[in-house]
Protein backbone atom coordinates (compact mmCIF):
# COMPACT_ATOMS: atom_id res chain seq x y z
CA UNK A 1 0.00 0.00 0.00
CA UNK A 2 1.16 3.65 -0.47
CA UNK A 3 -0.15 6.66 0.92
CA UNK A 4 1.38 10.00 -0.03
CA UNK A 5 2.25 13.40 2.11
CA UNK A 6 0.81 16.47 2.01
CA UNK A 7 0.52 18.23 -1.33
CA UNK A 8 1.44 16.94 -4.80
CA UNK A 9 2.94 13.45 -4.62
CA UNK A 10 4.79 11.01 -7.26
CA UNK A 11 3.76 7.05 -7.06
CA UNK A 12 6.52 5.64 -9.34
CA UNK A 13 6.41 2.21 -10.42
CA UNK A 14 9.88 0.90 -12.20
CA UNK A 15 8.99 -2.62 -12.70
CA UNK A 16 5.81 -3.97 -14.51
CA UNK A 17 5.85 -6.70 -12.15
CA UNK A 18 5.52 -4.28 -9.03
CA UNK A 19 2.14 -3.98 -9.75
CA UNK A 20 1.07 -6.93 -11.49
CA UNK A 21 -2.41 -7.90 -11.98
CA UNK A 22 -3.49 -10.16 -8.76
CA UNK A 23 -0.59 -8.74 -7.21
CA UNK A 24 -1.47 -4.93 -7.46
CA UNK A 25 -0.17 -1.73 -5.64
CA UNK A 26 -3.02 0.37 -3.86
CA UNK A 27 -2.33 4.01 -3.85
CA UNK A 28 -4.90 5.24 -0.89
CA UNK A 29 -5.01 8.79 -0.98
CA UNK A 30 -4.18 9.77 -4.75
CA UNK A 31 -5.51 13.66 -4.57
CA UNK A 32 -6.74 15.44 -7.91
CA UNK A 33 -7.66 18.52 -6.97
CA UNK A 34 -5.99 22.08 -7.08
CA UNK A 35 -6.21 22.66 -3.37
CA UNK A 36 -4.93 19.96 -2.07
CA UNK A 37 -2.67 19.54 -5.16
CA UNK A 38 -2.41 16.71 -8.23
CA UNK A 39 -0.59 13.31 -7.68
CA UNK A 40 1.03 11.63 -10.24
CA UNK A 41 1.23 7.99 -10.64
CA UNK A 42 5.29 7.62 -12.94
CA UNK A 43 5.05 4.57 -15.04
CA UNK A 44 8.10 6.31 -17.05
CA UNK A 45 10.79 3.36 -16.29
CA UNK A 46 8.23 0.27 -16.87
CA UNK A 47 9.13 -1.57 -20.23
CA UNK A 48 10.27 -4.48 -22.28
CA UNK A 49 13.08 -2.46 -23.82
CA UNK A 50 15.21 -0.43 -21.14
CA UNK A 51 16.66 2.02 -23.50
CA UNK A 52 12.81 2.83 -24.77
CA UNK A 53 10.41 1.95 -21.93
CA UNK A 54 6.53 2.87 -21.31
CA UNK A 55 6.72 6.22 -22.68
CA UNK A 56 7.58 5.02 -26.46
CA UNK A 57 4.48 5.09 -28.26
CA UNK A 58 2.13 4.16 -24.81
CA UNK A 59 -1.17 5.35 -25.44
CA UNK A 60 -3.29 6.87 -22.54
CA UNK A 61 -7.10 4.85 -23.56
CA UNK A 62 -9.10 6.12 -20.88
CA UNK A 63 -11.54 2.64 -20.08
CA UNK A 64 -11.51 1.60 -23.52
CA UNK A 65 -10.20 -2.53 -24.09
CA UNK A 66 -6.80 -3.05 -24.80
CA UNK A 67 -6.36 -3.56 -28.56
CA UNK A 68 -3.63 -6.45 -29.04
CA UNK A 69 -1.82 -3.69 -31.58
CA UNK A 70 1.93 -4.16 -30.37
CA UNK A 71 1.48 -0.55 -28.80
CA UNK A 72 1.79 -0.15 -25.00
CA UNK A 73 -1.32 1.07 -23.49
CA UNK A 74 -2.64 2.58 -20.16
CA UNK A 75 -6.54 2.24 -19.67
CA UNK A 76 -8.24 3.54 -16.46
CA UNK A 77 -11.52 1.68 -14.48
CA UNK A 78 -14.12 2.71 -12.04
CA UNK A 79 -14.26 -0.17 -9.22
CA UNK A 80 -16.32 1.54 -6.79
CA UNK A 81 -17.02 5.27 -6.26
CA UNK A 82 -13.95 6.77 -5.65
CA UNK A 83 -11.59 3.82 -6.54
CA UNK A 84 -10.40 3.18 -9.97
CA UNK A 85 -8.36 0.82 -11.67
CA UNK A 86 -5.44 1.69 -13.85
CA UNK A 87 -4.23 -1.44 -16.16
CA UNK A 88 -1.23 -1.53 -18.22
CA UNK A 89 -0.27 -3.32 -21.40
CA UNK A 90 3.16 -2.83 -21.29
CA UNK A 91 3.88 -5.47 -24.12
CA UNK A 92 0.54 -4.28 -26.56
CA UNK A 93 -0.50 -8.16 -26.60
CA UNK A 94 -3.85 -6.80 -25.27
CA UNK A 95 -3.26 -8.84 -21.67
CA UNK A 96 -2.99 -6.24 -18.67
CA UNK A 97 0.89 -6.68 -16.99
CA UNK A 98 0.22 -4.06 -14.37
CA UNK A 99 -2.14 -3.13 -12.32
CA UNK A 100 -2.79 -0.20 -9.71
CA UNK A 101 -6.15 0.28 -7.24
CA UNK A 102 -6.28 4.37 -6.94
CA UNK A 103 -7.81 5.61 -4.32
CA UNK A 104 -9.20 8.99 -3.69
CA UNK A 105 -9.03 10.50 -7.14
CA UNK A 106 -12.24 12.23 -9.21
CA UNK A 107 -12.95 11.00 -12.74
CA UNK A 108 -9.81 9.91 -14.39
CA UNK A 109 -7.55 11.66 -16.53
CA UNK A 110 -4.32 11.39 -18.88
CA UNK A 111 -2.77 13.98 -16.21
CA UNK A 112 -2.77 11.03 -13.70
CA UNK A 113 0.07 9.86 -15.06
CA UNK A 114 3.32 9.97 -16.71
CA UNK A 115 3.78 7.49 -18.99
Amino acid sequence: MLIGGAGADQFRISIASDGAPGLRDVILDFTSNATDGFDRLDLRLIGTDPVAPLDQGSVFIGGAAFGATGAADLRVTALADGVQLAEGDVDGDGTAELAVEIHGGAAPAAGWFLL
